[in-house]
């Protein structure tokens, strides 16, 4: 399926760590031309150093409109969108505090509405976009209520792409388990395993 990509021009926004950085570094090794988006845009070139394939870097914040809107006008045209790009905090309604919301509105829903809604004008007519929506997608679950709401909306959203763009929203547990292999033996997966729990 990856050897598809050769040549392809894939964008990824958020490609400076964890999901982002990895689908960076397999599609680099099978021929993709990144283009590669972040706000930290120092650490992105040392990245791009490392990358065996044709890689581009960009400054970029997805809460800004404009700003997102002129990314796409300057890279033209390609292939594949991914953006795993997104911040977020843990919290109940009552005691989330508004300021923080507000910044975690702006990232994961408008962030994620600005990237789709000028990417799909610039974005090949047999192409991808892959958003990812984490399991409180699915089933509510403690302390995630906001990030539940904001992540149901860009699910929703992707039904009204044109014709001939495929969209997919992922759930990141594989990933998240790969962040916990620091803490030894089973605790990983074990850590994963209570999350899947908790959610059927």
């Amino acid at each position: 399926m990856f050897k598809s990509l050769r040549d392809q021009r894939v964008v990824i926004i958020g490609a400076s760590s964890g999901i982002g950085l990895a689908t960076a570094k397999l599609l680099s090794k099978v021929g993709a031309d990144l283009v590669l988006a972040n706000r930290n845009i120092e650490k992105l070139n040392v990245i791009a150093k490392d990358l065996p394939g044709k890689t581009s870097t960009f400054r970029l914040d997805i809460t800004v409109e404009e700003d997102v809107k002129a990314f796409f006008e300057a890279i033209g045209a390609f292939d594949h969108l991914v953006v795993p790009a997104a911040s977020a905090f843990m919290g109940t309604l009552d005691d989330s505090p508004t300021e923080s919301t507000r910044t975690l509105v702006d990232s994961k829903f408008w962030g994620q509405y600005f990237v789709v809604k000028y990417g799909t004008r610039q974005i090949a007519k047999n192409g991808s976009i892959t958003t990812f929506s984490g399991t409180v997608s699915q089933k509510p679950i403690p302390r995630c209520f906001c990030i539940r709401c904001c992540r149901l909306s860009h699910r929703g959203s992707q039904s009204n792409l044109g014709a001939g763009v495929c969209a997919y929203s992922h759930q990141h547990d594989r990933a998240w388990n790969n962040r916990y292999a620091h803490m030894g033996g089973n605790a990983g997966e074990g850590r994963c395993r209570n999350a899947a729990r908790a959610i059927r």
